[in-house]
């Protein structure tokens, strides 16, 4: 009987060790980024040890039809920058002026991808990007995207909501979700965000 208790308490600790810690969510009204890369995972929440929004907004040069519009995260103490685009026809970003949010809720976000001409692939889609210094001894930095030509790999991009928060009133947009896809430097991303989007672009 005691062996059995003991092998039953030996079962339970080793069951207990392999569960990762959830971590808690940080309240709305705050930005933040959860991401898995270069073996690393970091999380970087807004007002936490030097994080501070960045907003980003962009179009194609070479396709006037799409803008995009975006929010980031910088590490302002490591000097890093995080930056989630969401790209659409510039068409649905005018019929919806009454109603921005129907810009991230109306059905499944897909990657912004290339064709063999690097020309951007659909109508709509999301770019992830990243920079860091090279280097503590140069001011030259990295930059790594998602934005690639289109190939087989399997990516995720879910929206899990969108919505205004009263407290910014109506100038921004949040957005939640998670994404799994890769980058430019052949490196896997994953992780969740929530990002606050200033959608008047004028």
């Amino acid at each position: 009987m005691r062996h059995s208790i003991f092998l039953l308490m030996l079962l339970i600790a080793g069951c207990h060790r392999t569960i990762e810690p959830v971590e808690p969510v940080p309240p709305i009204g705050t930005a933040y980024l959860r991401v898995e890369y270069e073996g690393k995972k970091s999380t970087y929440v807004e007002g936490k040890n030097g994080i501070i929004l960045s907003s980003s907004f962009g179009s194609f040069i070479n396709n006037s039809n799409m803008v995009g519009m975006g929010g980031g995260i910088k590490d302002s103490i490591n000097n890093i920058d995080w930056t989630i685009l969401f790209y659409f026809k510039a068409a649905d970003y005018q019929k919806n002026t009454g109603n921005f949010t129907k810009l991230f809720d109306s059905g499944d976000y897909n990657y912004l991808l290339l064709d063999k001409d690097y020309n951007p692939i659909g109508e709509k889609g999301v770019v992830i990007s990243t920079s860091s210094p090279l280097d503590t001894s140069t001011t030259y930095r990295k930059a790594n995207t998602t934005l690639l030509q289109k190939d087989d790999r399997p990516r995720l991009l879910e929206v899990k909501k969108a919505y205004f928060y009263n407290l910014t009133y109506d100038r921004f947009i949040w957005v939640e979700g998670k994404f799994e896809s890769w980058m430019s430097d052949n490196k896997k991303i994953k992780g969740e965000f929530r990002i606050k989007v200033q959608h008047d672009l004028q």
